[in-house]
């Protein structure tokens, strides 16, 4: 989490928000921070859009896979981890899904399909996995596997960090060229 920390003054305009006097930020360098700040305030309101449109576009995506980021995180710091043996894969939507079935603690025996499919049957009937679970959710167990586990969140949260990346190479580059052609001028 971001925690902004200033007593200082701030301008607000239409375009955007200009700091009076530097805005230190917690948790990253303050020379990077600056940085951003002269970019941002290089722009023209043509950059700034471009930004604009870019950010609207991928911080949704970028923030929900962060928080599923954080939800994978806190499962497997908190989780039970046991073992479980692959019933059967199971076929729908166009893949395949492992049945499971272990022995939650103090619960008894449970089963469940792992909500991660594939193509082809990735688990043979009979294998044994080790499995992950939250103590008073077993129904909501997963087969423990790096690539189950984080595939999806960081896949989520760098497809919402990509229109950003190239919202700012298009508003660098067209201030450039702006740049650039006012000189000749």
């Amino acid at each position: 989490m971001l925690v902004l920390k200033s007593s200082k003054s701030y301008s607000f305009s239409t375009a955007a928000i200009h700091p009076t006097k530097p805005l230190y930020v917690e948790g990253i360098s303050e020379k990077l921070h600056l940085v951003m700040v002269s970019f941002f305030r290089s722009l023209s309101s043509r950059g700034r859009f471009v930004l604009l449109v870019a950010a609207l576009a991928g911080l949704p995506l970028a923030f929900s896979g962060v928080m599923q980021l954080y939800r994978t995180n806190r499962e497997i710091s908190t989780g039970l981890r046991v073992k479980g043996v692959v019933i059967r894969s199971q076929e729908a939507q166009g893949g395949y899904y492992p049945v499971v079935r272990f022995e939650a603690v103090g619960q008894g025996i449970m089963r469940f399909t792992d909500r991660s499919g594939s193509y082809q049957a990735e688990f043979q009937d009979g294998q044994e996995v080790e499995v992950i679970y939250q103590q008073y959710e077993p129904e909501k167990a997963r087969i423990y596997t790096p690539q189950r586990l984080w595939f999806a969140p960081v896949l989520m949260a760098s497809a919402g960090l990509l229109p950003l990346v190239i919202g700012v190479l298009v508003a660098w580059f067209t201030e450039r060229k702006t740049q650039i052609s006012e000189r000749k001028i």
